[in-house]
């Protein structure tokens, strides 16, 4: 960080030391700015707990990439929001699959709509409605 920056202090942490802090540990110290706790809350339930604030696009995993692109997305929003998501659980384990499960369970919960194509067993379980297409 620049010279500058390094003085910037934050509830008496440093910047550099908030960009190394995990989001799992980072809800007490910047959840209560403004815009921040919902977006942390998403991307804790969608189980990137353990990523560092400042870790950089080009440090993730693709799959870490499209969990934060899905929570960003998919965070609180006043009004009901129709969602079409194309294979969500490709590349994804099972315990990364039953995480996403939950969050997407919580994301209708708020009155938001999603569907979802897939082909993933342990994914298609987790649905309220499961539509079977042929071949073709």
């Amino acid at each position: 960080l620049q010279e500058e920056l390094q003085q910037v202090r934050f509830k008496g942490i440093s910047l550099q030391e908030l960009l190394q802090t995990r989001i799992g540990a980072s809800r007490d110290i910047i959840g209560n700015v403004p815009g921040c706790g919902s977006l942390l809350d998403a991307l804790l339930q969608i189980g990137l707990e353990y990523l560092e604030l400042g870790r950089s696009l080009a440090r993730m995993s693709q799959s870490e990439r499209w969990k934060l692109s899905l929570a960003r997305s998919l965070r609180r929003r006043a009004q009901p929001v129709f969602y079409l998501i194309e294979t969500p659980s490709s590349g994804l384990d099972e315990t990364e699959v039953l995480q996403l499960l939950e969050f997407l369970r919580s994301v209708t919960a708020q009155g938001h709509s999603v569907v979802c194509t897939d082909n993933n067993p342990l994914f298609l379980e987790g649905c309220d409605l499961v539509v079977k297409l042929g071949p073709g």
